[in-house]
């Protein structure tokens, strides 16, 4: 448990110094992925029906639909992750080029677990350090606890002599 607790305080203290580091709403992570799905929608093609819904044309003919209003996609990728795919990223600055109302900056639409903010949060909680074993008091043990006495054959160990004459 003290090896836990130590490993704790001091992976809290690395992480906040990482946090401190970072610039931008999203956790470095989800930055650099969010980054490559940006560069991978410039190449799809947008239709707007006009209501919530858009098709998303990729460079391979394949077709998906986007609900902003929902935020879905049928490739699914947006619901299983929290991390808009291509296909959103691409609806999104389609709507924002036809001057719709206004539309949020991509990291918005990304599910609040990968906010740096909430990355802070989770480790804004610091383990206290304790005083040593020495100096902890005794604490009553109305029982004795005692080993137990089985012994294990281990792999490869020979079996008893027993054994051995009964299968001769």
């Amino acid at each position: 448990m003290e090896y836990i607790r130590e490993y704790l305080m001091k992976r809290i203290i690395v992480v906040q110094k990482a946090i401190d580091k970072c610039k931008g709403p999203l956790t470095p992570t989800s930055t650099n992925l969010l980054d490559d799905i940006m560069k991978e929608a410039t190449q799809n093609v947008c239709i707007f029906n006009g209501l919530d819904k858009t098709r998303v044309t990729t460079p391979r003919k394949d077709q998906y639909v986007v609900n902003l209003k929902e935020k879905t996609c049928t490739c699914r990728y947006w619901e299983l992750t929290g991390i808009v795919c291509s296909h959103s990223v691409s609806a999104i600055w389609d709507k924002i080029n036809l001057g719709g109302k206004k539309v949020p900056e991509i990291e918005a639409w990304v599910h609040p677990v990968y906010w740096l903010e909430t990355w802070a949060d989770m480790y804004s909680y610091k383990v206290d350090p304790i005083n040593g074993r020495t100096i902890w008091s005794k604490a009553p043990c109305p029982t004795t606890l005692t080993a137990l006495s089985i012994k294990f054959r281990l792999v490869g160990e020979r079996r008893r002599e027993r054994e051995l004459t009964v299968r001769l």
